[in-house]
């Protein structure tokens, strides 16, 4: 898909753009973007590769869903927001480049807790239980599809423990009792209860049960019918 120079009309998600820029979110979060409806913000005009206003597809390539060809062209028909607001934050400058770490606090925590556990299904992740939950995940028949540390659909930089697109609802677990975690869990659950967002809670107790537990809380957000196995 070649982009060029396109003035589409103006609608819900292009306002949704605008309001996320200022930090203000009015349509359903989960929402895709159609990309074409990007040009119609001047940090996108795009003629030929995904080039804009001295952002660069290489600064771009870091960021999830963004699929480009050999020739550097986006091949995307629609981007997820979190997507979306990853191209706003290099395009503002508040990103070098797609894929960083801009929040403080989450950048401090990753530093602290490196993601040194290699999962069955190829993620690293920061900790023994959050390998036994991606496992668990992973060996189900059929697989239960997950994300690992996906970013909110949120202007805020947060990113969620595991994300469940087959019922688009997140897995948080709380594993730490420090001050400073506290904090950081409760500006979490703030983010997931503003935007409406579906998230199942998991502490140690419910980690050492995951057969006996998280099919049930699984089930509150699948689609009916699905089967655990």
């Amino acid at each position: 898909m070649r982009l060029c120079r396109l003035r589409p009309p103006i609608g819900l998600v292009d306002t949704a753009l605008r309001e996320q820029r200022v930090g203000e979110v009015r349509c359903r979060l989960r929402q895709r973007v159609p990309v074409l409806h990007l040009l119609e913000c001047p940090a996108y005009l795009v003629e030929g590769a995904f080039c804009c206003d001295g952002v660069s597809r290489k600064q771009l390539e870091g960021i999830q869903d963004l699929v480009f060809d050999g020739r550097g062209y986006l091949m995307n028909f629609s981007l997820p927001l979190e997507a979306v607001q990853e191209i706003l934050d290099v395009a503002t400058g508040r990103k070098g480049k797609g894929g960083e770490i801009a929040n403080p606090v989450e950048k401090g925590f990753r530093q602290k807790f490196p993601a040194k556990f290699l999962t069955s299904d190829g993620h690293w992740v920061r900790s023994k239980a959050e390998l036994l939950i991606d496992n668990w995940l992973y060996t189900r028949r059929p697989p239960i599809a997950h994300a690992y540390e996906r970013r909110l659909p949120v202007p805020e930089e947060a990113y969620a423990d595991f994300y469940i697109p087959i019922g688009d609802f997140y897995i948080e677990y709380w594993g730490l009792e420090t001050p400073e975690y506290s904090e950081r869990q409760k500006r979490k659950r703030a983010l997931f209860r503003r935007y409406g967002l579906k998230v199942i809670e998991l502490e140690e107790r419910d980690v050492t049960e995951l057969d006996d537990r998280l099919p049930e809380k699984l089930l509150e957000h699948l689609p009916g019918g699905y089967r655990i196995q």
